[in-house]
């Protein structure tokens, strides 16, 4: 089956890949070699942390390199540090990287809700639909959805004017 979307939450740790569409999620995770948080001494030579493990990100972007549209999460700087291996590595995959998020610790479910969310959205603002998105719009033989304005669907209690 191949999917439009995915989505990667990844911290310096792991890195979670969820290959999305309307109704299936594929998953794979990623697992950094060595501890991640490794740092050198104090008085040491250079910058006092370690180097990314570029082998790490070279295996999420090798997990991506299907994907159409990617989305990319997590809770510090690993998406970002992710993003620029992409850009010196695999610009082929960083191109169809669609925006960078912080996203503390989602459970996959939370991770796929939110992925297809932002990716319906973005569909919707660029006018790109899939077939069965279209198909699902057109149909006339499906009631259409009305919404009530926001001065009579508003829950607020009524203001009282003193007369």
């Amino acid at each position: 089956m191949t999917h439009r979307h995915a989505v990667v939450w990844v911290d310096h740790a792991q890195a979670h890949v969820l290959f999305i569409d309307a109704e299936d999620v594929e998953k794979a995770v990623v697992e950094a070699t060595g501890n991640p948080h490794v740092h050198h001494r104090r008085g040491a030579m250079g910058p006092g942390k370690a180097e990314a493990d570029q082998s790490y990100y070279h295996g999420i972007a090798q997990a991506l390199v299907d994907a159409r549209e990617i989305l990319i999460t997590g809770p510090g700087q690993a998406k970002l540090a992710l993003f620029r291996h992409l850009q010196h590595h695999d610009p082929a995959v960083a191109q169809r990287v669609l925006g960078l998020e912080t996203a503390d610790h989602p459970t996959d479910g939370q991770l796929a809700r939110h992925a297809r969310d932002y990716f319906r959205v973005k569909d919707r603002m660029l006018g790109d639909f899939p077939a069965a998105a279209v198909a699902e719009v057109n149909d006339p033989g499906k009631p259409k959805k009305t919404s009530e304005s926001h001065a009579t669907g508003s829950k607020r209690a009524p203001t009282h004017r003193p007369s």
